[in-house]
């Protein structure tokens, strides 16, 4: 395993990469797809908006419960596999309903990644935060392959096949996070506090 001064630099990278190239072939080609299926304007609105809502209250709930009950990197791997296996039915299921609870269950797991492997990187970081560029700048480039490469794929094939593109991504992304090195969890001195009492706390509200 290849590491920088002690940082497991491939299986952190390695994280962004899968994540943001999902990303990639989610974010600009998911309408589309939508379009393919007969989905209305505002059924298409609302179809990509869900997993923007869902986010606002998913990531403070998933930071809640790691400062809770600790365990980083199995709540990553858990959820990970978990919005996988949320998003498969999408295979199957065509009509808006289905695709509405499909996206919302997608996005309660899909929104813990993000968030927990920053925290994650920092923590093996340390005080050398300047390393972090080298090391999610592979997301970055990640989204960029993916959007262009697969802007030349649907130019020649179906844009059906995204869903299995995606599925195969968020599956890559899975065992990947089944490499990820474990850290020493560390309780907030907060973890007694319940996921309600938090969303009440007045610097919540406020950025609310």
């Amino acid at each position: 395993m290849i590491k920088i001064d002690g940082l497991p630099y491939w299986r952190l990278s390695g994280f962004y990469f899968l994540f943001f190239l999902t990303i990639g072939a989610f974010m600009p080609y998911w309408s589309l797809y939508l379009k393919s299926i007969d989905m209305s304007a505002e059924q298409i609105g609302i179809l990509s908006a869900v997993v923007v809502v869902t986010k606002i209250f998913a990531s403070p709930f998933w930071g809640w419960m790691v400062d809770h009950h600790g365990k980083r990197i199995k709540v990553i791997q858990v959820c990970a596999l978990l919005t996988m296996l949320c998003f498969a039915p999408a295979l199957f299921l065509h009509d808006f309903w289905s695709l509405f609870f499909i996206l919302f269950a997608f996005s309660i797991f899909w929104s813990a990644g993000l968030p927990l492997i920053e925290a994650t990187t920092l923590s093996h970081l340390g005080d050398n935060t300047h390393d972090y560029t080298i090391i999610r700048i592979w997301g970055s480039i990640s989204f960029i392959v993916g959007v262009l490469a697969l802007g030349q794929f649907f130019d020649r094939q179906p844009i059906d096949y995204l869903l299995p593109i995606l599925i195969l991504s968020l599956a890559l992304l899975w065992l990947h996070s089944l490499t990820l090195p474990a850290i020493a969890e560390i309780k907030s001195v907060e973890s007694t506090r319940s996921f309600i009492d938090t969303l009440k706390h007045p610097t919540v509200v406020y950025l609310f």
